[in-house]
């Protein structure tokens, strides 16, 4: 799985530390270094083939950009878990 923080200059890689992910960069807000990134409203991304959710900064409890996590997939994120809780795939 990759994880990115999606901002507007490029796409930060974040590595998990606990409850929250670290950028190498500094917070664009406070200047807080490294940037610590906590998700809100986990949801499926429009393509299908990640989760994506708000960043917000622990340091200062502002948005920062949007958090993507890539996962692999076969037949896309919400078909995978509808797959998982019971429904069954005919080929």
């Amino acid at each position: 799985m990759k994880v990115y923080l999606v901002r507007p200059l490029g796409n930060i890689p974040l590595a998990a530390e606990g409850e929250y992910g670290v950028a190498a960069c500094d917070c664009p807000l406070c200047g807080v270094t490294p940037l610590r990134v906590q998700g809100t409203g986990k949801r499926p991304s429009a393509d299908d083939r990640a989760y994506e959710a708000d960043g917000i900064a622990v340091c200062c409890s502002q948005p920062v950009g949007l958090i993507r996590a890539e996962v692999s997939t076969l037949f896309g994120v919400r078909e995978d878990r509808a797959v998982l809780v019971g429904r069954c795939r005919v080929y």
